[in-house]
């Protein structure tokens, strides 16, 4: 696997498409406590978008960030419950491209978040994941020290 494109400083214009849609359950969690978690699916190469719709719950969120990295926002949800739903994607995203490395990095949000603070996270974990060859795995925070 190869490394993201950096343009105009490190990840600038993916961490606006992440940020602008976490900043509203940013809110939402320190607000009312609604926890809730982000990840990034990413692949060397393009990957749909859509195969992944019909295997999150209607709550839960995917954006297409660039042909071969979406988000996907899980609303409500605690992180080890996170962490299976991820799983259960690389599953399926496995088996539709049996030919093709996939990558999932997992940030679940965490107390005095900001939106900027999440999407650097995300990249942070994505970036140590490709770095280390973790593909076909989901990774988050608790496997790398940040």
């Amino acid at each position: 696997m190869y490394e993201l494109k950096k343009e105009g400083g490190e990840y600038a214009k993916y961490k606006e498409v992440i940020f602008s849609h976490v900043k509203n359950k940013i809110y939402a969690y320190e607000r009312y406590g609604i926890e809730f978690s982000a990840l990034l699916i990413y692949s060397d190469e393009p990957i749909e978008i859509s195969i992944c719709r019909d295997k999150i719950r209607q709550s839960d969120k995917i954006y297409k960030v660039e042909e071969n990295l979406h988000l996907v926002v899980y609303d409500v949800i605690d992180p080890i419950n996170t962490m299976k739903a991820a799983q259960h994607l690389l599953l399926h995203y496995q088996k539709y491209y049996l030919k093709q490395d996939v990558c999932i990095a997992l940030a679940a949000a965490a107390k005095d978040d900001t939106a900027s603070d999440m999407s650097s996270r995300l990249f942070t974990i994505l970036e140590y994941a490709l770095k280390t060859s973790c593909s076909n795995s989901v990774i988050d925070s608790t496997q790398i020290r940040i």
